[in-house]
C-alpha cells in the first residue's frame, strides 16, 4: 500500500456521510480510481483534504441556520470534477449593531417598538396609529 492509498482511506473514513445524495459516499474504487488518474501531488492532497474539511464546516453551519444547502454528489464525482479547485460559499453574517439603545441605521431609539426608531419603524409597517396600513 502507497502513500497515496493511506491517505485515501484516511479521507475516505473522515467523509461525512450526511451530507452526501443518498447519505451515501458512493463507491470507494470508483473514487480511488479516479483519484490516480489525476496523479495528485502533495499539494492537491493537501487542499483536497483542506476543501473537504472547509465545506463540511460551512455547510452545517448553513443547515442549522435553516439554509438549504444541496447534497454532496458521490465523491468520485466531485474528485472528477476536481472539486478542490471551486470556490467555498461564504456565510454571510447579518450586522447588528452593538448599542442595543440604537436603530439598525443608527437612529436613537426611544420607544421599545420592533427595537427600530420611529423612522425605520414607519417605512416598514406605515404611520398609522396601530402601526400596520
Amino acid at each position: 500500500m502507497d502513500d497515496l492509498d493511506l491517505w485515501f482511506d484516511e479521507t475516505w473514513k473522515k467523509l461525512p456521510t450526511y451530507l452526501f445524495t443518498s447519505q451515501t459516499k458512493g463507491s470507494r474504487k470508483m473514487a480511488l480510481d479516479e483519484l490516480k488518474k489525476v496523479k495528485p501531488t502533495i499539494e492537491t492532497l493537501g487542499a483536497i483534504r483542506a476543501w473537504v474539511e472547509s465545506k463540511e464546516a460551512i455547510d452545517v453551519e448553513l443547515r442549522k441556520s435553516g439554509t438549504f444547502v444541496a447534497s454532496w454528489p458521490h465523491f468520485h464525482r466531485m474528485i472528477k470534477r476536481q472539486f478542490w479547485q471551486d470556490d467555498l460559499p461564504v456565510i454571510k453574517q447579518k450586522k447588528r449593531s452593538m448599542d442595543q439603545s440604537n436603530c439598525a441605521c443608527g437612529a436613537a431609539i426611544d420607544h421599545s417598538a420592533s427595537r427600530l426608531c420611529w423612522a425605520c419603524y414607519d417605512k416598514r409597517y406605515g404611520n398609522s396609529l396601530c402601526g400596520h396600513t
